[in-house]
């Protein structure tokens, strides 16, 4: 998507620069919110296995996922 836009703003390297700084922040943005949520060793219950597998997400890790997310739809 980035070389599409690229071209079509005529090879501007303005728009170059601004499209590879946005991906390199979303991509570090994604990285930390993966990889630095706490692991939350929950007991699964009959009534969690219903739905996500996985079972119960802590606030903190559904923070950092949306953070991740959010970045990807931004971007």
């Amino acid at each position: 998507m980035i070389m599409r836009v690229y071209a079509l703003y005529e090879r501007s390297r303005c728009i170059l620069a601004i499209l590879v700084f946005m991906a390199a922040g979303m991509t570090v943005v994604a990285f930390w919110a993966v990889t630095s949520a706490a692991v939350v060793n929950a007991v699964p219950t009959q009534q969690h296995m219903i739905g996500c597998p996985g079972g119960p997400l802590s606030f903190a890790k559904r923070i950092d996922l949306s953070a991740a997310w959010g970045g990807a739809a931004t971007f």
